[in-house]
């Protein structure tokens, strides 16, 4: 068990407006103190195979929202506490050129601090929204079955839940920003001469905007590519990221009677280049 001692503050300044005029300004400052405890057991039956239980409190602090609510009383938001359930299994095989991974999770959260865009204005801030559960899988494989060749695999899926909430008509809900599964892969070959080319897909399930759930957003997938030189100071690549040029939404609302939506990045290339020192 190892409690680690939480001290947070967050101090702000507020600019009140309206139409774009500074109407007042205010000055605001607050602390929270929290404990967050993890007792894990773990059982190793031989050198390939473990298995473990874990129980952890995590926190999150308070701090303030939108800075056009007209005080800092009415912008500031409370701490997250969250209590987490997890256990699952560690394996790899063949002097590691298997790895296969699992693990089951169960977590509740009081005082949820949840993204939320005021559908009027689109002013974006945090606040609570009560109580919240989220359980799921998630499953994880890398193989390396030659010198240079590895394939990444992870798939979860998730379900979230709102067992309680200022506004009742939502308890039942899902998480805004919470998809129902997510899945990648991941395929890299790198040359004995520092050369390097790598693949990688990522998938996204259904998931909603709102606390309401009105506004949402189907599976979709995500493709990215790579070719680079990588020394050990120093790496340049050339990437694409989103291959198909695939349109999706980080933020969906409506404002008046027209539905507004931000978007993902599209079909973007450049260069890279690092040095490490």
């Amino acid at each position: 068990m190892s409690p680690n001692p939480l001290n947070q503050c967050s101090e702000s300044d507020f600019y009140h407006t309206e139409f774009g005029v500074i109407k007042g300004d205010y000055e605001h400052s607050s602390s929270w103190k929290n404990y967050s405890p993890k007792i894990t057991l773990a059982y190793r039956a031989d050198e390939s195979v473990m298995t473990y239980i874990s129980v952890a409190k995590g926190y999150k602090a308070g701090g303030y929202g939108s800075i056009s609510l007209d005080t800092p009383e009415a912008a500031i938001y409370d701490p997250e506490n969250i209590w987490s359930y997890e256990s699952g299994i560690k394996t790899n095989w063949l002097n590691n050129k298997i790895i296969a991974n699992m693990s089951v999770f169960y977590t509740t959260v009081e005082d949820i601090q949840i993204q939320y865009t005021d559908p009027d204005s689109w002013d974006m801030s945090i606040r609570n929204a009560a109580e919240a559960t989220t359980w799921g899988i998630e499953l994880e494989s890398t193989l390396r079955p030659f010198t240079g060749l590895q394939i990444i695999g992870s798939f979860g899926l998730l379900e979230s839940e709102f067992k309680e909430h200022k506004i009742t008509e939502y308890e039942g809900n899902a998480i805004p920003f919470t998809p129902k599964f997510n899945a990648g892969l991941v395929v890299q070959y790198s040359f004995s001469q520092g050369m390097y080319i790598r693949g990688e897909s990522v998938w996204h399930g259904k998931s909603y905007f709102t606390e309401d759930n009105k506004y949402s957003q189907d599976d979709y997938m995500v493709a990215n590519a790579k070719i680079g030189y990588d020394m050990e100071h120093f790496n340049v690549n050339v990437y694409v990221n989103n291959i198909f040029d695939k349109t999706y939404f980080t933020i969906l609302n409506k404002r008046g009677n027209v539905e507004k939506g931000v978007t993902g990045a599209p079909l973007t290339c450049g260069v890279q280049a690092t040095i490490r020192f």
